[in-house]
């Protein structure tokens, strides 16, 4: 959300502020000499991992994460410095979301970046990296708002119109189509973000004094004082007339012209800011006075009062509030210079301060703040020796031939298991009580097998690491009940899976998809046999796991919205695992967040399957896949996959990566995303890999470890200081 006041923006380069050598958020000194520029900024706006500058004459400036084309310069690429999108000239509104943007020119919409959804409006689902005019619109278009994969638009007689994804709402079409049952006058209009790597699924409408919401309910985020989603506009209880609506994942804020701030639904970061964590149905005042913007993303909001603080409220995960710690369940003022416009996106925040400076503070993973990446490998600094790696979310884990575990990078919720909350980006020792055998990392937790038990440690939320389920564990604890000695363990986004030799898996923790592979759905399942048939190995994803037989034949179970689970004759998560229709012998295997590879040795062919939006598949396409794809790689031994990429080492350890370059992690030196697989030269050498969220590592013949990425939590292992949530300066003039 923008609030848009033009300011003169004179900004003087100097140590401590920003050097000339980087635009966006750089307060490194050895960049280049100082300098001196001027130019207005209007409005700020920000998506998941970008952000875009609208200056008073009516152009944009946009940096961070590129993959899906959001920048608009074509590129599809994470830019650490500002550019100007390709062909669009000035606009009077633009608005940004989850991968996409749009703006308003003369009455018209032009909308660039993802489009799965028909998020663009263009009649198709081709992702598009410039600004494309959205046809069938009246063309006296004067707003325009980008949702997580819908958009809308309204126009100067009050008319409202809608694309992208329907999930429950009237948005659905892949072409603009005009929404009813909303009085006329529509003034404004928003719609839901997203949850990480989710859909928003609800949006809302100022019509004069009314508001009216529409679309999922499932926590009370339509106002109407009930659960019960409707496809069609319902009337928000509530004697307050809006002048503006904030809408972030499941929930809604509203704001009077009086300044007083009203939200309502999903609660449970504290994003309503009613200092309770419980979900409302219909509006609750906040104690926030004299606002004149609102703003909100995932689960944080941010208000702009009228003397130029900045109030924020809700999740911190990634610093969003400024600060490292818990989440805030009332507003709390951010320390940043007193400000003319916000922008929040799903992980930071940004403000436009009086005197044209703009600021941002929280996660960086693709240089939206501060550019804490690195395509260039080096090594980790006091690893030597390993003989085991494994990574997930923004952790990096070794194993030594003696069973000790070092990890480095995030730990907000312990999962380095060093007794601590505190990032590292150095090595630290896991408090394992004996010897470990095997590792592996999940999304917020990890696991570690000893010879006679399994024990886990980190986020707890769903009894993946021990019931009861909740709260989470800074050591590790033996997991009870498993009724099997374990040979392997594999940790996933809320669940574990243990498997003894050649036997069937013991699963526990989430199951509301299936993964698990046992009928039995729930968010807390205690350890139990799985429906696997006796296999060798598995390999768990976000939400779904697979798992490899002495026969070659590999079964999958859980989560299939994207047709991860390999099969195109399934409809609907699996509960009872379903076998790959692959040709016999699989040898590796990997399962990331929503997509699964495979390869056999025999017949040298290697295959991928699931979601390919940003080329993780690496077919070529960015067309997801229900059933496996070949793609061209050969001699593949091993094979490692997570949120959005995905890479192999052959056997003469070269590696290949393909998907997601936003953060450099697929080691080839540069930022640009590949729909096909690139050699990773910063990994050359490798004889094993582990994959993260957004970064690599490869574990070197001496025991040393390279990793290349994201950095923003200190997975990388350089050590030295971790970039923090506190506001960095931008500079958007220097050429």
């Amino acid at each position: 959300m923008t609030y848009t006041l033009s300011v003169r923006l004179l900004v003087v380069a100097i140590v401590g502020l920003a050097a000339c050598g980087r635009l966006g958020f750089d307060a490194q000194p050895d960049d280049g000499p100082p300098c001196i520029a001027a130019v207005e900024v209007a409005s700020l706006v920000a998506g998941e991992d970008f952000t875009c500058a609208r200056l008073s004459d009516g152009t944009l400036r946009c940096w961070g994460a590129g993959d899906h084309g959001q920048l608009g310069d074509d590129a599809f690429t994470t830019r650490l410095l500002p550019i100007q999108p390709i062909g669009l000239g000035a606009v009077e509104v633009v608005s940004a979301s989850l991968h996409h943007s749009c703006a308003v020119v003369g009455g018209a919409v032009s909308c660039w970046g993802r489009n799965d959804a028909g998020q663009l409006g263009l009649g198709d689902r081709a992702s598009r990296g410039v600004a494309t005019p959205v046809a069938g619109l009246p063309m006296d278009v004067v707003g325009v708002t980008a949702g997580g994969l819908s958009s809308c638009a309204w126009t100067a007689s009050g008319q409202l119109w809608c694309w992208g994804q329907e999930n429950g709402t009237m948005m659905g079409p892949l072409a603009p189509r005009r929404v009813t049952g909303v009085p006329a006058g529509v003034t404004s209009a928003r719609q839901g973000t997203a949850g990480a790597r989710g859909s928003a699924a609800h949006g809302c409408a100022i019509a004069g004094a009314t508001t009216w919401c529409w679309g999922e309910n499932n926590y009370g985020q339509l106002g109407d004082g009930t659960t019960v989603k409707s496809p069609t506009p319902v009337q928000v209880v509530s004697s307050e007339t809006f002048v503006e609506l904030a809408l972030g994942n499941s929930y809604t804020c509203g704001r009077t012209a009086a300044g007083a701030v009203w939200c309502w639904g999903h609660d449970s970061d504290g994003q309503l800011g009613d200092g309770m964590s419980t979900d409302r149905l219909v509006p609750f005042r906040v104690a926030v006075t004299d606002a004149v913007a609102l703003a909100a993303n995932g689960e944080t909001t941010c208000a702009l009062l009228a003397g130029g603080d900045v109030m924020c409220w809700g999740d911190n995960d990634d610093g969003q509030l400024g600060r490292m710690g818990d989440d805030a369940l009332v507003p709390e003022r951010i320390d940043v210079a007193p400000a003319r416009a916000i922008a929040v996106g799903y992980d930071h925040s940004c403000a436009l301060a009086i005197d044209g400076v703009v600021r941002c503070w929280g996660g960086d993973r693709a240089g939206q703040r501060t550019g804490s990446l690195d395509p260039q490998a080096a090594t980790v600094q006091g690893v030597l020796g390993a003989s085991g790696i494994d990574a997930g979310g923004d952790v990096t884990c070794v194993r030594f031939p003696a069973g000790t575990v070092q990890c480095w990078g995030a730990n907000q919720f312990g999962q380095l298991g060093d007794g601590s909350v505190v990032d590292r980006s150095s090595a630290v020792d896991v408090l394992l009580t004996r010897a470990a055998t095997d590792i592996s990392v999940g999304v917020a937790h990890a696991c570690a097998r000893y010879s006679d038990a399994v024990a886990c440690w980190g986020d707890n939320e769903s009894g993946n690491v021990a019931l009861p389920a909740g709260g989470f564990f800074t050591s590790p604890s033996d997991v009870g009940g498993i009724g099997i000695t374990a040979e392997t363990v594999t940790a996933g986004g809320s669940f574990t899976c243990a498997t003894p030799s050649a036997g069937i898996p013991w699963c526990w923790g989430a199951n509301y998809e299936g993964q698990l592979g046992r009928p039995s759905p729930g968010s807390a399942e205690p350890p139990a046999a799985s429906r696997f048939p006796a296999v060798l190995r598995s390999s768990a994803g976000g939400k779904h796991t697979c798992a490899l037989t002495g026969g070659g034949r590999l079964f999958c179970s859980g989560r299939d919205n994207e047709g991860q689970i390999g099969r195109s004759d399934n409809m609907g998560d699996v509960y009872d695992p379903l076998e790959v229709l692959l040709a016999p012998m699989v040898t590796a295997f990997a399962a990331g967040d929503t997509h699964t590879c495979a390869t056999s040795a025999s017949l040298d062919r290697t295959w991928c399957w699931g979601d390919n939006a940003i080329g993780q598949l690496g077919d070529g396409t960015d067309t997801s896949r229900v059933d496996p794809t070949q793609i061209a790689v050969s001699g593949i031994a091993e094979l490692v996959a997570d949120r959005q990429h995905t890479c192999a080492r052959d056997g003469a350890n070269r590696v290949w990566c393909w998907g997601s370059n936003a953060s450099g992690q697929l080691g080839d030196g540069t930022l640009a995303s590949s729909r096909s697989p690139v050699l990773a030269t910063q990994l050359a050498g490798s004889v094993a890999l582990a994959a993260g969220r957004s970064h690599t590592c490869g574990l070197q013949a001496d025991g040393s470890v390279r990793c290349v990425g994201a950095n923003d939590a200190g997975q990388l292992g350089r050590g030295g200081a971790i970039t923090g949530p506190a506001p960095l300066t931008s500079n958007l003039t220097c050429p």
